[in-house]
């Protein structure tokens, strides 16, 4: 975000706050989503909302919807512990760079 230049330093702070937040709060969602390449974030978005939806039809779900509730699984917090403690400890490590 500093290298964009694109925000004051109290915006950054704040986004920043917000997201560590929200971050040590990982552990009461249902799913993770890292966004850290875009076009992949979205179709794992649409997987968890189709998986969520699907869930609740009494239909069986196709092929196709196989795929995208496996791909929605791998999102799932239990599936993605290991690929969130790098980002929060990154946050721990880093505390001193906004002033409180």
């Amino acid at each position: 975000m500093r290298n964009r230049g694109l925000d004051s330093e109290k915006v950054i702070c704040r986004r920043l706050d917000t997201a560590r937040q929200e971050i040590e709060n990982y552990d009461k969602y249902d799913y993770i989503l890292v966004n850290d390449r875009l076009e992949q974030s979205i179709d794992q978005l649409k997987a968890i909302l189709l998986s969520e939806r699907l869930r609740r039809s009494v239909r069986p779900p196709t092929d196709e919807e196989q795929a995208k509730l496996a791909l929605a699984d791998r999102n799932r917090l239990e599936n993605m512990r290991s690929r969130i403690q790098p980002i929060l400890d990154s946050f721990r490590d880093n505390p001193g760079h906004c002033p409180h």
